[in-house]
């Protein structure tokens, strides 16, 4: 595509943003006075924020501690369970091991998979 038909959606937002915005808004709303008579202004009472930083104290007292300790006893009951025989799986041979391996298959996207082993077995000595 060529780059002209991607600045005319950017130019149209851009046109319908603009057309909303009114920076100065209605003049009818506060812009000018007119004033007969004498103008007499007064201000009314003001009052200042404070804006000086007040330190905080951070050290606080130490309050006294105490334990107090609960003159109950527990006396918990005593049982024994019994627990299961622990069995052994005994093998009284290895398994069986084959010279070759091969594997095949498709991955994603049909990639094709495979592979070949061939080796010895295993060594008793």
């Amino acid at each position: 595509m060529n780059a002209r038909f991607h600045r005319w959606p950017v130019l149209v937002a851009g046109m319908l943003i603009a057309a909303g915005l009114h920076a100065q808004g209605d003049p009818a709303q506060g812009g000018e006075y007119y004033i007969h008579g004498i103008f007499n202004p007064t201000l009314s009472e003001a009052r200042k924020v404070d804006v000086r930083p007040e330190p905080i104290d951070t050290i606080l007292p130490e309050r006294p501690v105490s334990y107090e300790l609960l003159p109950v006893r527990f006396d918990p009951p005593a049982r024994v369970d019994s627990i299961a025989p622990a069995r052994l799986n005994i093998q009284s041979a290895l398994p069986k091991l084959y010279h070759g391996f091969v594997k095949a298959g498709f991955g994603l996207y049909t990639t094709p998979i495979g592979e070949l082993y061939y080796d010895q077995t295993r060594s008793r000595k």
